[in-house]
């Protein structure tokens, strides 16, 4: 199986391609970093592993990656659609700016690729495109309006791709992700090296989140959530007013 991701060079997108790379699958990664894309590719099994440095957000990059797939004849069987930011754009205010950029990455970053991909998975009659989401496309975030906005925004997106394309051995799968240990996450405490000094213990480790997104592959699915225990808490405490809900969980944050 050939395998392509979009934010492949840390937390769940690094773990998916080493444990693909490790059960014999090949893998197409991007990354913005480079330092991180040589780093993981020298941890892999030698010839499972290509990528490109890259932006998802521009055109001319995700132009040179497909160009370099074409190159080598690489068509993939799977997209996982990880790359995604966290940034503030309600501190101190409103910042339009960081939004559209959260938005470019989050949102119109993975759709480009479904654009790019859906008429050659369609000619083929197979394929499956991967969108990884978050619980925090049910509940805002009175710091970040743009990242809870961009994965409602793309998880509603696959849901509707996934009624159209099922019939055409097309599959979208929407993972939701409680709090994972990511670079990203708010859930854990790092120190002045970005180490993880600390964690809750409701928080997943990026390994069993790669090995969610495995089964999801194999499932095809329309939807996943994961940890189960903690999403499935998460959507019973959907009655409460935004307001209870973002006081209760404010104490298990470390931002």
């Amino acid at each position: 199986m050939k395998v392509f991701i979009t934010g492949v060079s840390s937390g769940i997108g690094r773990e998916i391609a080493k444990e693909l790379t490790d059960a014999g699958h090949a893998v197409w990664g991007m990354s913005r970093r480079k330092e991180l894309l040589e780093e993981l590719d020298k941890e892999l099994p030698s010839g499972s592993f290509f990528y490109t440095r890259g932006d998802v957000s521009q055109t001319e990059d995700v132009k040179r990656v497909l160009a370099e797939m074409e190159e080598k004849n690489f068509l993939p069987d799977v997209v996982v659609l990880n790359a995604g930011v966290f940034r503030e754009d309600l501190v101190p205010g409103y910042n339009r700016i960081v939004f559209e950029e959260v938005f470019d990455i989050n949102f119109h970053g993975a759709m480009v690729w479904v654009d790019v991909f859906l008429d050659k998975f369609l000619a083929r009659s197979s394929g499956q495109f991967i969108a990884i989401s978050s619980t925090s496309a049910f509940r805002p975030d009175s710091r970040r309006a743009s990242y809870s906005a961009s994965k409602a925004a793309l998880s509603l997106a696959f849901r509707s791709l996934a009624l159209r394309y099922r019939a055409n051995n097309i599959f979208f799968t929407i993972i939701y992700f409680g709090p994972v240990a990511t670079p990203m996450s708010v859930h854990v405490l790092r120190d002045e090296k970005g180490r993880i000094r600390s964690k809750g213990f409701f928080v997943a480790e990026p390994v069993k989140a790669a090995r969610a997104v495995l089964k999801a592959i194999a499932g095809k699915k329309p939807v996943y959530f994961f940890p189960y225990f903690v999403t499935l808490l998460f959507r019973l405490l959907a009655f409460l007013p935004d307001r209870t809900f973002a006081g209760l969980t404010k104490k298990f944050r470390k931002d």
